[in-house]
């Protein structure tokens, strides 16, 4: 069978792989298949093909999966397995670690223990990278450089979401072409860095910075890449009793 990008394909998917694509087979090619979950019965459009292998987003689930819940936001490279039950995704990710061993181990026998699953699968992350393209501010599609503008981002921390909201209030397009957020999960409050277009100048940078931070009280402090513009450009926080002092760029 000979397949080439576009074609639409019929197979049931009967393993997950690292990244949350499902997996299945078709003949002799694996097909890794975005947004699809063990069990299924779906039809799936190819994107890119290899000699062993082809990669393909879901275009129809025929069968789905019990484990299947509704995405909250628009799929990105940044929320993969959101459609997946959180139960679900700690089984299916403990699934892949005992497989990784076993591949890499061969004949050493495995035992990991139980995965700890987080009290709160939403509302988190403490970081967020976020792209620009004029009025659009969001992430980037699944496999593209096309911003999906994004309104609210549920798996962030409050600050985090109030930030942007503060943000995208204010006139940006065409000043910026990247923001870069971390918030303090201990304190509540957020730094920004943001990152000029081509044809932004700093003092229309500086401008929006200020009018961010005095109608955005969460805000502690913006800089322009690494200059810093107004308020703080770093945050503290506490993990194990210990108060860190922390950038923007630290993980």
């Amino acid at each position: 069978m000979k397949l080439i990008e576009n074609d639409v394909i019929e197979l049931t998917i009967d393993g997950i792989a690292q990244g949350g694509d499902g997996v299945g087979r078709l003949g002799e090619l694996v097909v890794f298949v975005r947004g699809a979950l063990p069990g299924e019965r779906v039809r799936a459009l190819v994107y890119e093909r290899h000699a062993r292998f082809l990669r393909a987003t879901v275009s129809e689930i025929i069968r789905p999966s019990p484990d299947r819940v509704a995405p909250l936001i628009t799929p990105g490279d940044h929320a993969l397995w959101q459609h997946i039950a959180y139960p679900a995704q700690v089984r299916l990710k403990e699934e892949i670690v005992v497989e990784q061993i076993r591949k890499f181990l061969p004949g050493v026998e495995v035992s990991v223990q139980p995965v700890i699953a987080a009290p709160q699968p939403w509302g988190y992350r403490n970081s967020a990278r976020l792209h620009a393209d004029h009025a659009a501010l969001g992430y980037h599609a699944t496999g593209t450089k096309t911003v999906i503008d994004l309104v609210d981002d549920p798996l962030l921390l409050p600050a985090l979401r109030e930030a942007l909201a503060g943000l995208r209030r204010l006139p940006f397009a065409g000043l910026i072409s990247e923001v870069i957020l971390r918030a303090s999960a201990v304190y509540g409050y957020a730094v920004a860095r943001l990152l000029p277009t081509a044809t932004a100048h700093r003092h229309e940078i500086a401008r929006l910075a200020a009018a961010w931070m005095a109608t955005t009280p969460v805000l502690a402090g913006v800089t322009l890449a690494d200059e810093p513009l107004v308020g703080a450009g770093e945050i503290f926080d506490e993990l194990g009793g210990m108060v860190f002092r922390l950038s923007l760029s630290s993980f």
